[in-house]
C-alpha cells in the first residue's frame, strides 16, 4: 500500500501523497501522485496497484458535470469491475480510494476498498482527517489529529500541510511500501 492523508475542515481540505506505487506486473514507479483534484472542488485518491490508480483516474477525468457523489458511484463501478483481477503472482489485487470535497458548501467523504473480491464503501465523517496507508502498528489518521489538536489556532492551511508531511515522511521511514516523494493539494470550501 501508499500513503495518502486528507485533513478535511470547514475552510479547505488538504491531501498528501507519497509518490511509491507497484503495477500488477511487480514493477514499482516512485514518482506518482496518488490523488486527482476534479474541478468540481473534491479529491479522489487511490492506494494500492498502479493499473487500479490509472483507470480509477482516467474515468474521473473523463466523466463531465460530476459531483463528489457521483464521482464515488464511478469509483464504486471501476472497483467492482475490477475486484477479481490477478497480479502476476496470482494474488488478486486489492485497493483503496478516498473521495473527499465540498458541494454546496457541504462537506462529503467516501472511502472505498477492494479486496478479497468484494468492495465496502464507508462514509467519512466531517472535522477530521482520513488516511490510506500501509499495515502499520498506529493509525496515521489518529497521529494527524493528535498532532493537530496541539498546535496553536487558528488552523492555518500551512500549520495543517506541515503536520500531514512530518507524518508522511515518519512513515516512509518505517514503510518500504512508501517513499517520501511529497504530493500536496488544497482546495476550499467556495
Amino acid at each position: 500500500m501508499s500513503f495518502v492523508n486528507a485533513v478535511y475542515l470547514d475552510r479547505f481540505i488538504s491531501i498528501v501523497s507519497d509518490g511509491k506505487i507497484t503495477d500488477i506486473e511487480n514493477d514499482r514507479n516512485d514518482d506518482i501522485k496518488k490523488f486527482v483534484k476534479h474541478h468540481n472542488n473534491f479529491f479522489v485518491a487511490v492506494t494500492g496497484y498502479l493499473d487500479i490508480w490509472i483507470a480509477v483516474r482516467d474515468t474521473i477525468n473523463a466523466a463531465v458535470g460530476l459531483n463528489v457523489k457521483q464521482a464515488k458511484e464511478l469509483v464504486v463501478d471501476d472497483f467492482e469491475s475490477l475486484k477479481h483481477h490477478r497480479a502476476t503472482n496470482g494474488s488478486i489485487v486489492s485497493a483503496s480510494a478516498m473521495i473527499v470535497g465540498f458541494e454546496n458548501k457541504m462537506f462529503y467523504g467516501f472511502n472505498v476498498r477492494m479486496a478479497e473480491g468484494k468492495v465496502f464503501v464507508s462514509k467519512v465523517e466531517f472535522g477530521g482527517t482520513t488516511s490510506l496507508d500501509p499495515q502499520l502498528d498506529f493509525d496515521t489518521a489518529s497521529e494527524i489529529a493528535d498532532e493537530i489538536s496541539r498546535i496553536s489556532r487558528p488552523l492555518t492551511i500551512n500549520k495543517i500541510q506541515r503536520i500531514q508531511r512530518k507524518e508522511l515522511k515518519r512513515v516512509a521511514s518505517i514503510s518500504a511500501s512508501v517513499n517520501d516523494n511529497v504530493f500536496q493539494e488544497v482546495i476550499y470550501n467556495e
